[in-house]
Parts: C-alpha cells; sequence; structure tokens
C-alpha cells in the first residue's frame, strides 16, 4: 500500500527540491529516486530506464538515460561508483558499475519473493520484501551476501536512515 501511495504521489511528475523550487520530472512513471553528486538518479517502471538528471536553471535535464528491457525496478540505491537495484519481475537485485552503459556486475535472487526497496547507509545495501514484510542487511560485495534480516510490522516500500533511525 505504502508503494502504491509513493508511486501515485511520483506519478504526478513533480518533485520540490528546495523550499519554492518545484520542477517537473521528465519521466511519468517513476519508482526511484537517489541523488548522488549533483544528480537525481530516477527510475522509472514503465519505460524500463533509468535516468539521471541534473538540475539546472531552467529545471531538471536528463544528463544520462539507460534502457534496462524487460526489468521492472522498485528500488535504486547508489554507492560510491556502484548502483544497486532491485527488480520485482525477475526478484533479483543488481549490482552494476556507473559507467557510460550501466555495465551489470552482479545479479543474485533477492532474499525474498517480491522485492521493494533499497536503501545503502555507506557500508552496506539493505533491500526490503513486500511479501515477507522483512527488511534485509546486505554486505557490499558481488554476491550481496545477506547478513541479517529483520521482520517488520507491514509491508515496506520504501527505505531510509538518518539520525532519528531507520525508516520503513
Amino acid at each position: 500500500a505504502l508503494a502504491g501511495l509513493a508511486a501515485g504521489a511520483l506519478a504526478a511528475a513533480y518533485l520540490a527540491l528546495t523550499s519554492g523550487k518545484v520542477h517537473v520530472i521528465p519521466t511519468a512513471h517513476p519508482s526511484a529516486l537517489v541523488w548522488k553528486d549533483g544528480l537525481l538518479w530516477v527510475s522509472d517502471w514503465h519505460a524500463q530506464a533509468v535516468y539521471a538528471l541534473r538540475e539546472e536553471r531552467s529545471g531538471l535535464k536528463t544528463a544520462r538515460r539507460h534502457e534496462l528491457p524487460g526489468s521492472h525496478i522498485v528500488g535504486m540505491a547508489l554507492s560510491g561508483d556502484r548502483l544497486f537495484l532491485a527488480d520485482s519481475w525477475s526478484r533479483k537485485l543488481s549490482r552494476r558499475l556507473l559507467d557510460d552503459k550501466l555495465t551489470l556486475e552482479a545479479s543474485v535472487p533477492s532474499p525474498g519473493p517480491k522485492p521493494s526497496a533499497l536503501f545503502f547507509d555507506g557500508k552496506y545495501l539493505w533491500s526490503a520484501d513486500q511479501d515477507l514484510r522483512r527488511v534485509y542487511q546486505h554486505a557490499n560485495d558481488k554476491s550481496l551476501t545477506v547478513l541479517s534480516s529483520y521482520p517488520v510490522p507491514h509491508a515496506p516500500g520504501a527505505l531510509h536512515y538518518d539520525a532519528a533511525g531507520f525508516w520503513t
């Protein structure tokens, strides 16, 4: 339900970047958002693509677009020069280089049957599963080894960590 609400809110195709600034996102079905080094990375589940958008005076402009045919990206996280994706159709988590082709480094089965979100905390990758209502802690290695898992009382649709704690 939370994922549906989040997707519905994002589907309006607006993003408030800072107080007083609203920009149109050049995609109709965004499913995950992540900021890194001045770029807003957006996945679009319908277009089966990942975009890197740059903020300019006139709004957000597409700096890069990567097609991922056959994918249904529901989660995205960034770590240094790596992009992590959660695909609900293939039920896989992938690790890609942030190069011109988003070269696939690894693709592993999601620890649960319905991956729903990703987050990178600077050391670990975290994934969520809607069906099992669990959050998984992964090593940042090529096999994305599951180190721990935690039950949550709802079907998680997003993950975030800040000074107040871990949010699902």
